[in-house]
């Protein structure tokens, strides 16, 4: 493929809305992850009394939603993998249809 081929695909309409569908994403979930991240910080700050409520044995709240943030993490990889998948099956279609003109 020459540059105008790849000038061609960037300017492809299909091309267009996957790269912002991705982005899109892309922030959504980085701002799950931080929300979500910020929460650990704030509730540990200021609602002490909340994250120190015994939930069994000797684990609290705060010890449950601090591992927690792993299975967040994981969680949004897992979406973010799948997702992207269905995103690169369009581009592999827009890709071949470019080059066979």
């Amino acid at each position: 493929m020459n540059l105008s081929d790849y000038e061609t695909i960037a300017n492809d309409p299909g091309f267009v809305l996957a790269s912002k569908k991705k982005t899109r994403v892309l922030w959504i979930l980085m701002l799950a992850f931080l929300a979500y991240y910020f929460a650990l910080l704030i509730g540990a700050a200021y609602f002490r009394s909340l994250f120190a409520t015994i939930l069994f044995g000797h684990f609290n709240l705060g010890m449950v939603f601090a591992v927690s943030q792993y299975f967040f993490a994981g969680a949004i990889a897992l979406y973010y993998a799948r997702y992207m998948q269905q995103v690169d099956a369009s581009m592999q279609q827009i890709v071949a249809t470019h080059s066979k003109k």
